[in-house]
This record gives C-alpha cells, sequence and structure tokens, in this order.
C-alpha cells in the first residue's frame, strides 16, 4: 500500500517517432515504489535538476510545460505568481509535473494514469484553487475524474491537437510578404491579441501586460506579421524554447481578411525560418476548426496527440 505526504517548500495518444529521436517514451507509474510525496516550489530557481530531465524524457508532449518554465526563468515579469508542483518518489526520482501560473491554467506533464490520479487526490487535500487545467489525453481524464467534485464542476471542454513539422510542403501563395513585426505596429497587434484570448477563450489580459509581452517579442524578433500593400494583415510568434525544437502560437488574421492565405504563407515562411536551427516545430490547433487543421497537415505538420483544457465554475478546489 502506498504511503503519501505533500512536503511543501518556499491515445488517443499517437506514438511519434522521429527517425532522428523518439521524442515520447513510457513513463514511470508506481511500480516497486512504496512512498510518494507531492512537493510544492513557489520559485523555479529552487526546482532540482531532475524536474527538467524528467520533462525532457518526453519533450514533445511536454512541450507547454517545458517551454514555460524556460520562459519564467528568463521573463519572470510575464508571470508573478508561480507554483510547480513535483510528485517524487522517496530517492527524488520525478514521477510527475505541474506547474500553475494563474490566471494561466494549470498545467499538466505527460505522466502515467496513477501518478496523475495521485496527483489530483493529493491537490484536493491541500485545497489549491483553479479553474482551468490543460493536459494530453489519457491523462488529463485520469486527472479530473479522480476527484468527484472537481469532476462535476467542469463547464466546458477545450480539445486541441498538437502538431509537429519536420519536413516543409510549401503552400500555395498569396499577395504580400512577412515581416518582424515592429514598434509601429504595437496597437494593431495588441488588437489582435486580445482578439485571439476571446476566440480562444482564454482569460483576459490587460493591455499593459500586452504591451510588455509585445515588447519582448520584437526585442527577440519572435514576432512575425503578414503585409499586404504595406499593411499588417495577419500576425504568428515563434514561441516555447525547447531542447530539440520550437513552437508556433499566436496565430491569428481578422475575420474580415480570412480566406485569402495571409495566415498559411505567414506561418510557412516562419516555420520555414525556424526549421533551419531546430529539428522540428510545434504547434496547436483547435480540433473544432478543421479548416485550420487541414491546412497545417497539407504543409506537412503530423498529429501528435489530443489535449484537453477544462473549465471550471469558480470554487476552491478541496475536500468538503
Amino acid at each position: 500500500m502506498l504511503e503519501a505526504f505533500v512536503d511543501i517548500e518556499d491515445d488517443s495518444l499517437s506514438w511519434y517517432v522521429s527517425t532522428k529521436r523518439s521524442w515520447l517514451r513510457p513513463t514511470a507509474g508506481f511500480e516497486g515504489i512504496k512512498t510518494v510525496q507531492l512537493k510544492v516550489f513557489l520559485n523555479v530557481s529552487d526546482l532540482p535538476p531532475q524536474a527538467e530531465r524528467f520533462l525532457m524524457q518526453h519533450e514533445l508532449l511536454n512541450n507547454v510545460p517545458l517551454g514555460l518554465l524556460t520562459r519564467m526563468r528568463q521573463n519572470p515579469f510575464e508571470y508573478p505568481e508561480v507554483y510547480v508542483f513535483l510528485i517524487t518518489d522517496s530517492q527524488g526520482q520525478v514521477l510527475g509535473y505541474a506547474h500553475h501560473t494563474p490566471p494561466h491554467p494549470l498545467c499538466l506533464s505527460y505522466m502515467s494514469d496513477e501518478v496523475a490520479v495521485f496527483f489530483a487526490r493529493s491537490l484536493a487535500a491541500r485545497g489549491h484553487g483553479f479553474t482551468r487545467v490543460h493536459g494530453c489525453e489519457p491523462i488529463i481524464s485520469g486527472f479530473t475524474s479522480a476527484y468527484p467534485e472537481f469532476d462535476q464542476r467542469i463547464q466546458e471542454k477545450d480539445e486541441q491537437e498538437l502538431f509537429c513539422l519536420q519536413e516543409l510542403i510549401p503552400v500555395r501563395p498569396c499577395s504580400g510578404k512577412p515581416q518582424i513585426a515592429i514598434e509601429t505596429q504595437r496597437s494593431t497587434v495588441i488588437s489582435w491579441l486580445h482578439a485571439f484570448n476571446r476566440d480562444c477563450r482564454l482569460p483576459a489580459m490587460t493591455d499593459e501586460y500586452w504591451y510588455k509581452l509585445f515588447a519582448n517579442r520584437i526585442a527577440s524578433h519572435d514576432l512575425w506579421v503578414w503585409l499586404d500593400q504595406s499593411r499588417p494583415v495577419a500576425m504568428a510568434c515563434a514561441g516555447r524554447h525547447l531542447p530539440h525544437g520550437r513552437s508556433i502560437g499566436w496565430v491569428y488574421t481578422p475575420p474580415e481578411l480570412r480566406g485569402r492565405g495571409y495566415a498559411s504563407n505567414l506561418v510557412s515562411r516562419l516555420s520555414q525560418s525556424l526549421l533551419q536551427k531546430h529539428d522540428y516545430v510545434c504547434l496547436f490547433t483547435q480540433r473544432s476548426n478543421p479548416t485550420s487543421n487541414k491546412i497545417y497537415r497539407a504543409m506537412g505538420y503530423q498529429s501528435v496527440a489530443i489535449f484537453t483544457e477544462c473549465l471550471m465554475r469558480p470554487k476552491t478546489f478541496g475536500l468538503t
């Protein structure tokens, strides 16, 4: 029988195997383990090196927690409140990872079903509050079903598909050209970022928050726009840094300009640029949008896994 305690310190899976590397491997459960611990860290600088090594074992499936962990270290202003959870055995071996940076979702790593169940019940015992949780299937379903009161609070489930690209297939050209975003485009891009979050049902952020992110992304040359007749008509951003790859996010075209190939050409050119430096590029799509999924497949993106984000009724997540 497992002994569990909390120690607080300040597929639907598609198996994706590269010809170069395997980014998806079996993950450890509780076989032969008698003691399991949930450790909570409030500062990423306090994390042991085993945490990142654990995430790197499943680099592609862990692209969100792995990439955001790097960003939390490099740009702490983006995450003023941080909770990092490690599930370990008594020897310190990491069995699972999650982090919560309110108002963003609780983000789960790839882990075994039994570790996910242990984490859900331990988190409930701590009374840690959150209203969104994100992770890959079937781990996210195991996590939510482990605690009935949590499962009953789910209002909405947003299914996403993780895609990976290693070899780009050219897209049909459209009018215009790509450009790295510049300061004079700030107001346009920030209005698009607000719209992007609304479309993806993400938490609303302040203009001040977007101003800081815009300044950061143009300084790093990660934010791109597509220009047609000298005006920006679409955007995309190089996102999370990963050991062997890079992600793409913030893909957006205003509704009145959609259907002209702007975003697909921009993503194609950005993907091509990133593949010159990395083994792969990855991105998420809404499964409810078959048009964008078809476009990405036509570019050479391959489906890797299904992820789910659950939105719950606000309430402290704890035992009653």
